[in-house]
Protein backbone atom coordinates (compact mmCIF):
# COMPACT_ATOMS: atom_id res chain seq x y z
CA UNK A 1 0.00 0.00 0.00
CA UNK A 2 2.24 2.84 -1.04
CA UNK A 3 0.64 6.47 -0.22
CA UNK A 4 2.21 10.07 -1.13
CA UNK A 5 1.24 13.05 -0.31
CA UNK A 6 2.29 16.50 -2.05
CA UNK A 7 2.03 19.84 -0.66
CA UNK A 8 1.99 23.00 -2.79
CA UNK A 9 2.18 26.38 -1.33
CA UNK A 10 1.28 30.05 -2.52
CA UNK A 11 3.83 33.41 -2.54
CA UNK A 12 3.06 33.76 1.29
CA UNK A 13 4.12 30.32 2.43
CA UNK A 14 0.87 28.99 2.89
CA UNK A 15 -0.23 25.32 2.10
CA UNK A 16 -2.70 25.73 -0.78
CA UNK A 17 -3.41 22.85 -1.89
CA UNK A 18 -2.23 18.69 -0.18
CA UNK A 19 -2.63 16.22 -2.39
CA UNK A 20 -2.83 12.38 -1.38
CA UNK A 21 -2.25 9.57 -3.50
CA UNK A 22 -3.27 5.89 -1.92
CA UNK A 23 -3.43 2.97 -3.63
CA UNK A 24 -3.56 4.60 -6.97
CA UNK A 25 -6.46 7.18 -5.57
CA UNK A 26 -5.75 10.83 -6.10
CA UNK A 27 -7.14 12.97 -3.28
CA UNK A 28 -6.98 16.93 -3.56
CA UNK A 29 -7.56 19.53 -0.96
CA UNK A 30 -7.25 23.36 -1.64
CA UNK A 31 -7.04 26.09 0.37
CA UNK A 32 -8.17 29.47 -0.03
CA UNK A 33 -7.32 32.36 2.81
CA UNK A 34 -8.86 35.55 3.94
CA UNK A 35 -7.12 38.88 3.92
CA UNK A 36 -5.34 38.08 7.61
CA UNK A 37 -3.83 34.86 5.88
CA UNK A 38 -6.85 32.89 7.97
CA UNK A 39 -8.40 29.52 6.12
CA UNK A 40 -11.49 30.78 4.94
CA UNK A 41 -12.44 27.77 2.32
CA UNK A 42 -11.21 24.28 2.62
CA UNK A 43 -12.05 22.50 -0.86
CA UNK A 44 -12.27 19.01 -0.06
CA UNK A 45 -12.37 15.88 -2.48
CA UNK A 46 -15.65 15.16 -4.09
CA UNK A 47 -15.98 19.73 -4.42
CA UNK A 48 -16.90 19.09 -0.45
CA UNK A 49 -16.49 22.63 0.51
CA UNK A 50 -16.17 23.79 4.22
CA UNK A 51 -15.79 27.66 5.17
CA UNK A 52 -14.58 29.12 8.56
CA UNK A 53 -16.00 31.89 10.09
CA UNK A 54 -14.34 33.93 12.19
CA UNK A 55 -15.52 36.15 15.09
CA UNK A 56 -14.40 40.10 15.18
CA UNK A 57 -11.18 38.95 17.53
CA UNK A 58 -9.93 36.42 15.34
CA UNK A 59 -11.29 33.33 16.54
CA UNK A 60 -12.50 30.80 14.83
CA UNK A 61 -16.37 30.60 15.68
CA UNK A 62 -17.92 28.11 12.99
CA UNK A 63 -17.31 25.87 10.84
CA UNK A 64 -19.33 25.64 7.74
CA UNK A 65 -20.87 23.44 4.89
CA UNK A 66 -23.88 24.05 2.36
CA UNK A 67 -26.89 21.72 3.67
CA UNK A 68 -27.04 20.29 -0.10
CA UNK A 69 -23.05 18.36 0.52
CA UNK A 70 -24.36 16.83 4.05
CA UNK A 71 -26.22 12.93 3.22
CA UNK A 72 -28.70 12.16 5.17
CA UNK A 73 -26.16 9.46 6.41
CA UNK A 74 -24.43 12.32 8.28
CA UNK A 75 -27.39 13.74 9.24
CA UNK A 76 -28.52 10.33 11.19
CA UNK A 77 -25.03 10.14 12.63
CA UNK A 78 -25.29 14.07 13.62
CA UNK A 79 -28.96 13.25 15.12
CA UNK A 80 -27.17 10.16 17.10
CA UNK A 81 -24.38 12.03 18.51
CA UNK A 82 -26.97 14.64 19.53
CA UNK A 83 -29.26 12.19 21.45
CA UNK A 84 -25.66 10.82 22.92
CA UNK A 85 -24.30 13.86 23.75
CA UNK A 86 -27.79 14.86 25.68
CA UNK A 87 -28.38 11.64 27.58
CA UNK A 88 -24.80 12.13 28.98
CA UNK A 89 -25.49 15.88 29.48
CA UNK A 90 -28.33 14.44 31.76
CA UNK A 91 -26.56 11.94 33.74
CA UNK A 92 -23.91 14.15 34.74
CA UNK A 93 -26.67 16.89 36.04
CA UNK A 94 -28.11 13.90 37.91
CA UNK A 95 -24.98 13.03 39.37
CA UNK A 96 -23.91 16.39 39.82
CA UNK A 97 -26.83 16.76 42.03
CA UNK A 98 -26.32 13.98 43.98
CA UNK A 99 -22.43 14.46 44.93
CA UNK A 100 -24.10 18.35 45.77
CA UNK A 101 -26.58 16.86 48.28
CA UNK A 102 -24.10 14.77 49.42
CA UNK A 103 -21.47 18.07 50.14
CA UNK A 104 -24.27 20.07 51.75
CA UNK A 105 -24.77 16.66 54.30
CA UNK A 106 -20.82 16.89 54.53
CA UNK A 107 -21.26 20.58 55.36
CA UNK A 108 -24.20 20.32 58.24
CA UNK A 109 -21.80 17.19 59.59
CA UNK A 110 -19.09 19.26 59.65
CA UNK A 111 -20.95 22.51 61.28
CA UNK A 112 -22.87 20.31 63.85
CA UNK A 113 -19.12 18.53 64.66
CA UNK A 114 -17.29 21.88 64.97
CA UNK A 115 -19.84 23.67 67.12
CA UNK A 116 -19.37 20.93 69.47
CA UNK A 117 -15.79 21.09 69.50
CA UNK A 118 -16.08 24.65 70.37
CA UNK A 119 -18.53 23.97 73.22
CA UNK A 120 -16.25 21.62 75.13
CA UNK A 121 -12.86 23.76 74.78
Amino acid sequence: MATKKELSYDALGRVSSSTLTANGETFTTTNTYDSYSRLSVQTRPQNFKVENVYNQYGYLMAKRAPKAQITDYDREYLSKLLEQSTANARKATEQANKLEIKISKLQCVFRVLHKTCLQNS
